[in-house]
């Protein structure tokens, strides 16, 4: 009996191992979130460590010349990231809302995941707001009058977030660079759903005004936020990574097609 037992474990752990292998070679999954075509890396958000999973990515992608502005846009990037961080976990000591608390630890790992880019080139890295020092008070006590003005600012941060790293991947020729700021603009697209759902779960009516980033055509267009700003960013030709969501493609195209408002 226990040579039988033995004997299927072995062909099931030896079919698991050579499932595990053929997988890997067909998809290019490196088992870090990402997956690697060449010069042409594709990045696929992952619930593994940022911090690692992009040191381990970088290492395949060469190093270029950075401009003045690719600097200028790393250095920022991590002091937007920053300011997300830290206004969500003061909103969370004030309100005990445990989306401010989830999302802000995110926000860490997104500063740790723009860091490897700033060590990588041997940039200095911020010790704080920098030009976005007025823009986190102003949030921060726009924040202070009452939970739902609290969300609707993770909301406001998250789409300028999102523009900002829009024009990042625009307006550079870097791999790498192009490699994390996908990564984490795809995350971006979960934090605005995260912050949608709270404000309803609360019973809150969401009213912020997001004129400044989507037309009137896209803003009355069915569906979700975070699919407002997926296919008018899909359609600049910036494809962040695949939103994390209860919708499959099917499920989405239906929702589309049948006026289902998100």
């Amino acid at each position: 009996m226990k040579t039988n037992t033995l004997l299927i474990s072995g062909i099931v752990v030896g079919w698991l191992l050579i499932t595990t292998v053929l997988v890997t070679f067909a998809t290019g999954y490196n088992g870090f979130g990402y997956i690697m075509n060449g010069k042409n890396t594709q990045a696929i958000h992952s619930n593994s460590s940022l911090d690692q999973s992009h040191s381990e990515l970088l290492v395949s992608i060469p190093t270029s010349p950075l401009s003045d502005a690719e600097k200028l846009a790393l250095s920022y990037g991590y002091s937007e990231e920053m300011v997300a961080r830290d206004a969500y976990n003061y909103f969370y000591s004030l309100y005990g809302i445990e989306t401010f608390q989830k999302i802000a630890a995110s926000e860490q790992q997104h500063m740790d995941a723009v860091k490897t880019l700033l060590d990588r080139y041997s940039l200095p890295i911020p010790t704080g707001y920098g030009t976005l020092e007025s823009t986190f008070n102003a949030l921060k006590a726009e924040g202070e009058k009452w939970a739902k003005e609290a969300l609707e600012v993770g909301l406001k941060i998250e789409m300028l977030d999102i523009d900002d790293i829009a024009n990042t991947i625009k307006n550079t020729d870097n791999d790498d660079l192009k490699a994390v700021f996908l990564n984490i603009g795809g995350a971006s697209y979960n934090h605005l759903r995260g912050f949608s759902q709270a404000l309803s779960n609360n019973g809150y009516t969401q009213t912020v005004d997001i004129s400044k980033y989507l037309s009137s055509a896209e803003i009355s267009s069915r569906g979700p936020l975070q699919y407002k700003f997926a296919d008018k960013l899909t359609k600049e030709g910036v494809k962040l990574p695949e939103i994390s969501t209860s919708m499959n493609a099917n499920q989405w195209a239906g929702h589309k097609g049948n006026g289902g408002q998100g």
